[in-house]
């Protein structure tokens, strides 16, 4: 089966819910909490300026411009069991 495009946004939107509220937990740290400090630290002033509109965005405004990358899962299922989000350009 085929996941329609409907139902992957609505488990996307799950996924970056889900995200925003593990971020900073001690469940987290080497999620979203270490793939945001490490981006933050990597990424030039100049791309979030342009993605967030600050040289030193909060790690809350770095989660709000993740973008699904792809998504994937077992043939027997809807395939969309893991995404795969990045960061814009």
């Amino acid at each position: 089966m085929t996941a329609t495009p409907d139902e992957i946004e609505r488990r996307r939107n799950a996924a970056i819910d889900a995200i925003r509220r593990a971020h900073g937990t001690a469940d987290d740290e080497h999620g979203a909490t270490l793939f945001v400090s490490h981006h933050l630290d990597e990424i030039g002033d100049e791309y979030w300026i342009k993605h967030c509109g600050s040289a030193r965005p909060d790690p809350t405004q770095v989660l709000d411009i993740l973008v699904l990358q792809s998504h994937w899962g077992e043939d027997d299922d809807d395939g969309i069991d893991t995404f795969d989000f990045t960061l814009p350009d």
